[in-house]
């Protein structure tokens, strides 16, 4: 039997991912600034939607893992101090550049992670995915994730 491919990278999250959030926030409190509501009714909306945002984007950034990897013990989540959580590739989607994979860890917390342009090389995309087709050869668009739209 042959062994699966190693890979290890490291991961931070992807920065466009939170210019787009920024983007968007700014737009719906546009829309809620030119709508008909009352004052109170705006200011209670556009703070309840910075509030979301701004929680949002704190969690996404401060990723406490900063490393993936694979080798013969399977899948492993490094986080900043160096300790190592086995994990369990629960899917993975791919479309166009950009790849998601999700994986759970001994307790059942689920994490997922963006691999997209402007936190990885094409290279490291390629050679992932080149990782997940090795594990499920006859998933070649990717085993769709729970909760996400096809």
């Amino acid at each position: 039997m042959k062994s699966a491919p190693a890979i290890a990278f490291d991961y931070r999250p992807c920065r466009y991912l939170g210019i787009g959030v920024v983007l968007m926030v700014g737009f719906a409190v546009l829309a809620i600034a030119s709508s008909g509501l009352t004052s109170a009714w705006k200011g209670m909306l556009a703070a309840v939607a910075l509030l979301y945002a701004g929680v949002s984007l704190r969690v996404w950034m401060n990723s406490s893992i900063t490393r993936i990897a694979h080798g013969e013990s399977g899948w492993r989540l490094i986080d900043q101090h160096g300790h190592e959580d086995p994990a369990e590739l629960q899917g993975f989607l791919r479309r166009g550049v950009l790849l998601v994979l999700e994986f759970s860890n001994a307790d059942g917390r689920r994490r997922r992670f963006l691999l997209a342009p402007g936190n990885s090389e094409a290279e490291l995309r390629r050679r992932v995915l080149l990782v997940l087709m090795a594990q499920a050869p006859k998933q070649a668009a990717g085993v769709p994730l729970p909760n996400v739209e096809t």
